[in-house]
């Protein structure tokens, strides 16, 4: 691992330059006691070939030092790291299920929206209605006729069919219907 000095630090011999890299050990991975807890840092007047070492407290990290591309090998103390790791993997896949369930859920909102806003439209917009031709006082009349003859179960096809007026529409069905009430008695 490496260390970058966050400050210079000088001493008889030589000098630790802020913002220069460093070589650097784990104190707590070369068993030693006094080392335990403890940063070791290659000196830069250390001659070639050869490692001198100063050592920084692990409390320094952060103040003096900055450890550079590296993770360091702890782990704590009194506490059960794979129950707690597996209960962060537990969490991280609720939350999955979670984001999913609230993007579903506002997916289906939307779609719910944009179903009411075509209603909506479709109550001013009428799909058969045919914009070329306007509809007629006659169109009106033919479809009463229609209606009454279905009510009231009587041939009404032929009238609507071949009429020459309104009029005359309606007195054909006039004469049907007291025809029909005369033979109904």
């Amino acid at each position: 691992m490496k260390v970058i000095m966050l400050k210079t630090i000088k001493g008889k011999e030589f000098s630790f330059m802020k913002g220069e890299k460093y070589k650097a050990l784990d104190g707590d991975g070369m068993g030693a006691e006094d080392l335990a807890g403890k940063i070791l840092v290659k000196q830069p007047n250390s001659p070639k070939g050869k490692n001198w070492w100063c050592t920084f407290s692990k409390s320094c990290i952060g103040k003096e030092i900055a450890l550079v591309g590296c993770v360091m090998g702890y782990k704590a103390k009194n506490v059960d790291t794979d129950k707690a790791l597996e209960c962060i993997e537990w969490n991280r896949k609720y939350q999955d299920d979670q984001e999913k369930l609230a993007i579903t859920a506002t997916k289906k909102h939307y779609e719910g929206v944009r179903k009411g806003l075509d209603i909506g439209e479709e109550i001013f917009q009428c799909r058969n209605y045919e914009k070329d031709e306007e509809p007629i006082y006659a169109d009106g009349v033919l479809d009463v006729i229609y209606e009454l003859g279905k009510e009231l179960d009587i041939q009404t096809q032929d009238i609507r069919e071949n009429f020459s007026s309104v009029d005359e529409a309606c007195a054909v069905l006039a004469e049907r219907i007291k025809n029909a009430d005369s033979v109904s008695n």
